[in-house]
């Protein structure tokens, strides 16, 4: 256990040396800091805390708001930055819970034509 956090201070200081504190990120302190040496210590493997969900969540946000708003702008007076990014989560979550799934027909039990498939017995015209 010691040599693997004497491994980490020795990077650590090169890291440091090299970039200053800019260089330095939430996860390089998390090393540096010695806190993965000790959670791993009391924990075990780590991959079970992985934030790969939270980064991904985060890259979305970011690309939406660059890409997709106006980042509070515009020209109609002012705008809020964060009712499209509430927006868009709130179609996600309501996407992944399943709470959109009566929003859309099943088209696989239409025929070519549009009308329902001969076995349901019904017929209606799409819209």
């Amino acid at each position: 256990e010691e040599s693997f956090q004497n491994e980490i201070d020795l990077f650590f200081q090169l890291w440091v040396n090299l970039h200053q504190h800019e260089g330095v990120t939430n996860y390089l302190h998390m090393l540096g800091a010695g806190h993965v040496k000790s959670y791993m210590s009391e924990w075990g493997n780590l991959n079970k805390f992985s934030q790969q969900g939270w980064e991904s969540l985060n890259a979305l946000i970011k690309a939406f708001f660059f890409r997709r708003t106006n980042r509070g702008g515009g020209n109609k007076g002012e705008r809020s930055k964060l009712l499209p990014i509430a927006r868009l989560l709130q179609r996600r979550l309501m996407w992944l819970c399943h709470q959109t799934d009566d929003l859309f027909k099943n088209y696989s039990s239409l025929a070519d034509d549009g009308t329902e498939d001969d076995n349901s017995g019904e017929s209606s015209d799409i819209h």
